[in-house]
């Protein structure tokens, strides 16, 4: 029987290679034949927002589809609408977006990027099948925006929602020791409540209710029409009735894709019989070549920093102090590189990484470089951390930032392992404190007074590092810390931001700040490419298992449990942030 089980396996381990091996040759063959991509005059740029849109390009670990989902990060996304506006062959762009997932933040850049498109006079036209909340809002910047006869346009109003585990802990018999400086600060809320604080209740309603004015003012500009007529379309939840998302001024025709074409070929002047050339991003990114090229030595570093703040590894789509620390090392150690403008998408994690972050920033200014930061869709807790001894913080109005406070928490397993397992510890030891935090048995006072302490004077060193980096006094950080979010037009006038805006403005302060009249730019972290690993990597090897890819299908990995419930951080102090914004 043994003999039979690894005849088996060996079996299958041989048909597994054997298919890794024909599919690698595949793609070899595929891209040694291939032809050269062109494009030609009057052709259409197609702006397919469906799909996850990290940062940086190549700064994502992807799972989905035997070779990886396409995604394109929104440093190549804005570049190639930008390359667009001046390119002759391309007379216009057709934006499809029924469910980009991205956040208000980059939303609001992308939108910006296609309304400086326009001023060259060209074309936009948007097209969906149906809308998302967040689909239509960068749509609606377009000049004209078209839905099918039998879709939906998902207007609702945004909302964030929560999952709370206390009553479902205590009844598995699992108790958690959870300790917190800030009284906003609610990353620990689903394991010791079965609800919101109003602390924390107070402090998200404040946030969704800007986040949605802006959202409504942005589309009511587009569309020249009224908040109000936007705001009741929402709160009736009308968008099932496509007749009246017309009446209502919110798209400009309800027409089929074969009308679309007929719409398009109008527009560029063609003939009935002649077809519309369209050229998407990836391909666009292939023939295109950008106007901005520069053969200056000066250079400004742009690092992305994108996802959970962790101690160790090299993954894409984490900030780890490993990778980050040895990156700006690098940086701080080119004579080259003149700036440097850290783009932070992130809601936090590791105390420890973040702070061994903050310290290489530290050198990079001691060495004569400025740095700038730009905040993305969030740069909160632990992302706000790395971000405030910068020289100069730039934020969209839409960011989300702040939560300025600090966490632990460890589990207590003894009511599950005496209760429902019936598994007894004992133990001898010759100090009070030798088996401190043991996980079977009840935390002292002294034991748990030690934790809250640490936890205080953490939060009382963030608070000085903001303090000196925002020339603030310790009493005025604390007033607006307690783990509190903020958008980044309220950070700016609490004086935890600078300016409001978006990446380009970060760079242009940044080549203000280093004397720079001439320089290029050089977008970090850098990603050694490597096609066999990257095929193994993006092999759907877990199509057996939907519930890994579920949890594995958000970019940003801010399932916040993924970090909360690591045995390795448990006792460590956590700079996080538990929410998403829902926008689709």
């Amino acid at each position: 029987m043994r003999r039979f089980f690894k005849n088996i396996l060996a079996s299958c381990l041989g048909t597994l290679l054997f298919i890794v091996l024909i599919s690698l040759i595949m793609v070899l063959v595929g891209v040694m034949s291939a032809d050269k991509p062109s494009y030609t005059k009057n052709s259409i740029l197609k702006v397919n927002l469906n799909m996850v849109i990290p940062e940086k390009s190549d700064n994502l670990m992807q799972f989905n589809g035997f070779f990886g989902e396409k995604s394109m990060g929104m440093n190549d996304i804005l570049e190639l609408i930008d390359r667009a506006k001046t390119d002759e062959n391309i007379e216009g762009i057709l934006i499809e977006s029924s469910m980009p997932q991205l956040g208000m933040a980059n939303a609001l850049t992308i939108r910006g990027a296609i309304d400086d498109f326009k001023t060259s006079g060209k074309f936009v036209y948007a097209y969906a099948s149906n809308y998302s909340q967040m689909g239509y809002y960068l749509s609606s910047t377009a000049d004209s925006v078209f839905l099918n006869p039998n879709g939906m346009l998902d207007l609702k109003g945004l909302s964030i929602s929560m999952p709370y585990f206390k009553d479902m802990m205590d009844a598995i018999g699992i108790k958690w020791n959870i300790y917190y400086a800030g009284q906003f600060k609610s990353a620990t809320e689903p394991f010791r409540r079965n609800g919101m604080s109003d602390q924390n209740r107070l402090q998200l309603r404040e946030f969704i209710n800007e986040v949605y004015d802006n959202f409504v003012l942005d589309i009511a500009k587009s569309r020249k029409i009224s908040v109000e007529t936007i705001d009741k379309f929402a709160g009736d939840y009308a968008g099932f009735d496509t007749e009246r998302a017309l009446s209502s001024g919110l798209v400009d025709a309800l027409i089929y894709q074969d009308e679309l074409t007929t719409a398009l070929k109008n527009r560029l002047g063609l003939e009935e019989k002649k077809n519309v050339k369209y050229v998407d991003l990836f391909k666009y990114k292939l023939v295109s070549t950008s106007s901005k090229s520069t053969k200056s030595k000066n250079t400004i570093a742009v690092v992305y920093a994108e996802g959970n703040i962790v101690d160790a590894g090299t993954e894409k789509g984490m900030i780890s102090a490993e990778k980050y620390v040895e990156t700006l090392a690098k940086i701080r150690s080119k004579k080259n590189i003149k700036a440097v403008v850290l783009r932070i998408n992130s809601g936090g994690g590791s105390g420890f990484a973040s702070d061994e972050i903050w310290r290489e920033i530290e050198l990079i200014k001691e060495a004569g470089k400025p740095v700038i930061i730009s905040m993305g869709d969030y740069a909160a807790s632990g992302g706000y951390y790395i971000a405030c001894n910068a020289d100069s913080i730039v934020a969209s109005p839409n960011s989300l930032t702040g939560s300025i406070g600090v966490f632990a928490m460890m589990p207590n397993f003894k009511e599950l392992s005496e209760e429902k397992l019936k598994v007894h510890f004992d133990s001898v030891k010759t100090h009070q404190y030798a088996n401190a935090f043991d996980p079977f048995f009840e935390y002292s006072d002294g034991e748990s007074e030690k934790i809250q302490t640490y936890i205080d004077k953490f939060y009382e060193k963030f608070l000085a590092r903001v303090a000196k980096g925002r020339n603030m006094t310790r009493d005025e950080v604390h007033e607006v810390a307690q783990g509190r979010i903020w958008t980044g037009r309220k950070a700016k006038e609490i004086g935890l931001v600078d300016e409001l805006g978006e990446l380009d403005l970060a760079i242009r302060i940044a080549a203000e700040k280093a004397d720079l009249e001439d320089y290029k730019l050089s977008n970090y972290p850098k990603f050694k490419k490597n096609i066999v690993e990257e095929i193994i990597k993006n092999m759907n090897l877990e199509a057996a298992s939907p519930l890994i890819k579920i949890g594995k299908t958000m970019h940003q990995v801010e399932s916040y449990s993924d970090l909360l419930l690591d045995q390795s951080n448990f006792g460590k102090p956590q700079m996080l942030l538990p929410i998403k914004l829902k926008t689709n």
